[in-house]
């Protein structure tokens, strides 16, 4: 049986050209498929922060900069978000003719493709045969934890292929160091860096990898030269950009909040959700297992591999490195700059397509050497791959085919509300709720409407999404609930605008009693309505 295997192995289909093709196509083709299925009916799906992209891709094509008009004339720059992305879709939009919808659905079409392929080219590189390029290429174009990224508007998705594009070039580096092909590397590391700000770990980990060969040969400081440099420019270009134009690099000020205890168990449900998604009911001690049985599995089958195979190490080697620097990025990035940020499987998407390809050349030299462990293998990849199928299932191809995913879902892309805003004069000042979705729908400059503060204890409080903390900004006074009210109230009768209450998420319509306090509706649709300051509110108080 085992000389079967070995020949099996050695038979020359694995490395023809047309086994190449024939190995690597179905993958394509499921990945493609659940993509289309899932997308058909409703397009991408997007939260706020991907509503933002689609706007500021909108912008960037009609040529009005990166950023966005605000009522009264102004204009908003972005500095929160990179460029990189919007500017992708913008690119397509100009070159294609084509709405922003129709170009971010291409954009992300060619990813889905684009992904699962260059996974099974690199590890077709390291191994030199087909079978392990053909079970990456297929078990990517299949997961979930990759098709919930590209079916959405994220930029995760061209971060990912940038990441793999990096892990090319830089293994064609060490096959031979020129300064052309740092360049190369010093693009790549750059173009991650501007399409997510946590790409700068691509930086750090080309740097390391090359000091490591290069720092003590005289002829090679070159190529370090050239990356610093190909590099630092364009970065620095943007980042003084933003200090220019808003006087913040980034949009998030220096603090110390680390991780808490909520983000490293947000973080266990994400590595227990590959191997055992989130429609299996889980207690937290079984999450908690799951994930570490998956860290404890993949570092023994690494450590296994390593030591097995010494030819493999060069390779095996830069992807975990790349794990390392990204998981520290992010680390980071939440303790000194946003503590919003989850460790969810939206951040940690590209640890698994990376993940996947490590565990696919650890399990190659080690787990098929052998005809029963091969077995083995092959059962657990099936038993994977049924898993992820039926997450597919219900998620991409039923619920997301029929409803849409999130703020581009069936009720918010067919919500009447949205006509009427659309019919206000351009020039009427709006403030609304929901900022993200009211001008990515309509298209009409607004403000975001003040949530006031809420009173406990005889404290005003107010809610700071930087920080995901309450901040106490002083003690409560008699009527001081309806004072914000009235001077809102008072600054959109100055300027003779309206305030668009939408009601598309359930969850609205209880806070809208605080404003009727001061405000009247003008028109009333099923899912939200138009409000003018009522004339009591606009009367000035007595001392």
């Amino acid at each position: 049986m085992q000389r079967l295997w070995e020949r099996l192995q050695q038979a020359p289909f694995w490395r023809a050209p047309l086994g190449f093709g024939l190995a690597l196509l179905p993958g394509l083709l499921v990945a493609g498929w659940i993509f289309y299925r899932a997308t058909q009916t409703w397009g991408l799906g997007a939260n706020s922060d991907g509503l933002t992209y689609l706007v500021l891709a909108r912008n960037l094509a009609r040529g009005w900069g990166y950023g966005r008009p605000t009522p009264l004339g102004g204009w908003k720059p972005m500095t929160h978000f990179p460029p990189g992305y919007p500017a992708l879709i913008a690119g397509l939009m100009r070159l294609a003719a084509v709405d922003v919808d129709t170009a971010a659905w291409w954009l992300h079409a060619c990813l889905a493709l684009a992904v699962p392929g260059l996974a099974g080219l690199l590890v077709f590189r390291t191994t030199r045969h087909l079978a392990p390029a053909a079970v990456v290429t297929f078990y990517l174009g299949l997961a979930y934890p990759w098709q919930r990224i590209v079916t959405w508007v994220f930029s995760e998705a061209p971060f990912i292929l940038l990441v793999l594009l990096t892990g090319w070039a830089l293994a064609r580096w060490h096959e031979r160091p020129s300064r052309g092909r740092a360049a190369w590397l010093a693009g790549l590391a750059a173009a991650g860096t501007l399409v997510r700000w946590i790409g700068g770990v691509l930086f750090f980990w080309v740097v390391s990898s090359l000091i490591r060969r290069a720092w003590h040969t005289r002829h090679l400081r070159g190529s370090i030269i050239v990356l610093l440099l190909g590099y630092t420019l364009p970065v620095a270009a943007w980042v003084l950009r933003n200090r220019l134009v808003a006087g913040n690099a980034v949009n998030r000020p220096l603090a110390w909040h680390p991780p808490g205890f909520e983000k490293w168990r947000v973080a266990a449900e994400t590595l227990a959700d590959w191997v055992r998604p989130w429609y299996a009911t889980r207690t937290p001690s079984q999450t908690w297992a799951l994930a570490a049985t998956v860290v404890l599995v993949s570092a023994g089958l690494v450590l296994w591999a390593w030591h097995r195979e010494p030819a493999i190490r060069p390779d095996l080697g830069r992807w975990l490195a790349f794990i390392g620097w990204y998981l520290f990025g992010l680390v980071g990035a939440i303790t000194l700059v946003d503590a919003s940020t989850p460790m969810d499987w939206r951040l940690l998407a590209p640890v698994f397509v990376v993940l996947v390809i490590v565990l696919a050349l650890a399990s190659w030299v080690t787990l098929a050497r052998h005809w029963v462990t091969i077995l083995l293998l092959i059962w657990v990849v099936y038993r994977l791959a049924r898993i992820t199928w039926t997450y597919d299932g219900f998620y991409l191809l039923d619920r997301m085919h029929h409803i849409g995913g999130a703020l581009r879902n069936r009720a918010w892309q067919t919500a009447a509300v949205w006509h009427g805003i659309r019919r206000l004069p351009p020039d009427v000042p709006l403030w609304t709720n929901e900022l993200p979705e009211t001008l990515y729908y309509t298209d009409h400059p607004a403000f975001q409407l003040p949530m006031g503060h809420v009173t406990r204890e005889g404290r005003r409080w107010v809610y700071d999404p930087i920080t995901g903390r309450w901040k106490d900004i002083g003690p409560a006074a008699q009527g001081d609930d309806d004072a914000w009210l009235r001077a809102l109230a008072q600054q959109v009768a100055r300027v003779r605008g309206q305030i668009a209450w939408i009601m598309v998420d359930p969850t609205q319509r209880s806070r809208l009693a605080t404003y009727t306090r001061c405000f009247v509706p003008t028109r009333v649709y099923a899912d939200g309505m138009l409000l003018r300051p009522r004339a009591a509110c606009l009367e000035p108080t007595e001392p």
